[in-house]
């Protein structure tokens, strides 16, 4: 694989530039017209400009090329040219996305240390775990290697729906699911779901799984199985690094014990001197504390957005654009600009709602009752509310209809979306409608309520969480 880089002095003369990227290939012409060398991949040190220090909305990393826009062409698969067009599959890129993808998909050099981790359970789950590892990579200052997120298209030996309509609420509905089994997930890479540009302004450097595997090599030593439960095992840990990724494991670490909301000073000291060149781990969901420790059952929201590093992990998780444009697309086709949003986990909180006691379950899974009383203040006829939940069966929620004007549900907004059979793009779609929210309402003990609470955040919007 061979990387063209532009040299210095030389700005005055034109070149192209052609390299391979997850999935894609792109031949791209800049201007102004620059030199071009040619070398192996591994051996070329990239020369981005450095991710900028803080949080900014408009990502300007590329200004030190003194370029706004390049031309790609797409590879010849990625379109149909029936007119002989000579532009076909012509396009334009701004410099910032092409920055960001070059960025992750290229380390500094060929001898970095590198962390990976197996992401585990659910969207939400998946975004917790990324922070801690995004977080215990910055202290360590070693690059981390973008996990793919992945959604369960399995479930054990349940039969699937005779009527194919249902399928997509069949996936949703509730059910207590089986233990995380990696080889029961569909895998996606990161970037299908999350913003380039935003990843590449990340308080930790990252690497594309891909590119990675190209630069490294697929040998990532031995695995720190990390039980953060008791229905952690080493089968997964396989199941994922050797069957999913296809990665080589030379065995599976269990000495290092559990590490569950560790301070940063406490992960720096148990790996600083450590020399591998690959630091791999099992489950990192809350692996890393940015702030007050909480004990499970949850009594109350904890809010980490005062850590500067929790901070600037979670400003630079956007969402592909894509997705913001069909929420918003959804919203105004039904006329809503000022609304209030609800989310009321069901499904497998079934059973994990059941073994608390009362008082708690009461929050876990309220009832009708429970419900109204954050909702309060809020309701009116002239108010529509918003109901995010994975219950496809909505008759716990009819009494609403008293309180408010209308009610509309995912699958009233996002038709075309839930058709896709996807469920981390239907969790992500209701993560931005009710980040939209004029005000949103969600549940202690949902992941997926922190991911909007703390989205709404960063713009200054009021949440509640009971």
């Amino acid at each position: 694989t061979a990387l063209l880089v532009g040299s210095q002095p030389a700005l005055d003369s034109w070149w192209g530039l052609q390299f391979m990227l997850p999935r894609k290939a792109f031949v791209l012409t800049l201007q102004p017209p620059l030199a071009v060398a040619t070398a192996p991949m591994a051996a070329v040190p990239h020369q981005m400009p450095p991710p900028r220090p803080g949080a900014n909305p408009s990502r300007p990393v590329a200004k030190g090329l003194g370029l706004k826009t390049l031309t790609y062409r797409q590879p010849a698969a990625a379109y149909k040219d029936e007119s002989n067009n000579g532009d076909a599959g012509l396009a334009d890129i701004d410099v910032d996305s092409f920055a960001a993808v070059a960025q992750l998909a290229l380390p500094a050099t060929a001898d970095e240390k590198y962390l990976i981790f197996m992401p585990w359970q659910n969207l939400d789950h998946q975004e917790t775990a990324f922070k801690s590892a995004c977080g215990a990579a910055s202290i360590l200052d070693r690059r981390l290697v973008l996990p793919p997120f992945g959604w369960r298209k399995v479930f054990g030996a349940e039969p699937e729906p005779e009527d194919p309509s249902e399928k997509f609420k069949f996936k949703r509905g509730a059910r207590v699911f089986d233990t995380f089994k990696p080889s029961d997930f569909q895998w996606d890479p990161m970037e299908r779901y999350y913003d380039e540009v935003a990843l590449y302004s990340l308080p930790c450097k990252t690497v594309t799984m891909e590119n990675f595997k190209m630069v490294h090599g697929k040998e990532v030593g031995k695995v720190r199985l990390n039980k953060i439960t008791d229905f952690e095992d080493e089968v997964q840990i396989k199941q994922y690094f050797q069957n999913v990724e296809g990665l080589a494991i030379d065995g599976i670490n269990e000495e290092d014990g559990r590490f569950f909301q560790m301070p940063g000073k406490f992960i720096h000291k148990a790996y600083k001197d450590l020399q591998d060149p690959v630091l791999a781990i099992g489950a990192m969901f809350w692996y890393m504390r940015f702030g007050p420790k909480f004990e499970f059952p949850l009594e109350k929201y904890l809010d980490y957005m005062s850590n500067d590093l929790y901070k600037q992990i979670t400003d630079n998780l956007d969402f592909k654009e894509e997705y913001l444009v069909t929420a918003e697309s959804a919203l105004k086709q039904k006329g809503l600009t000022d609304f209030v949003a609800l989310h009321l986990r069901r499904g497998e909180f079934d059973k994990k709602c059941g073994i608390m006691e009362p008082a708690l379950k009461a929050r876990c899974w309220p009832e009708a009752e429970d419900i109204m009383k954050p909702l309060l203040k809020l309701a009116n006829k002239d108010t529509t509310l918003y109901i995010s939940t994975t219950d496809p069966d909505h008759s716990d929620f009819e009494f609403l209809e008293e309180f408010f004007g209308s009610i509309y549900y995912s699958e009233d907004l996002l038709e075309g979306v839930n058709e896709r059979n996807n469920i981390i793009e239907a969790r992500i779609m209701d993560v931005v409608i009710c980040s939209a929210a004029s005000h949103f309402v969600g549940n202690l003990y949902s992941p997926l309520t922190r991911m909007v609470v703390e989205r709404r955040d960063l713009e200054s919007k009021p949440s509640e969480v009971f």
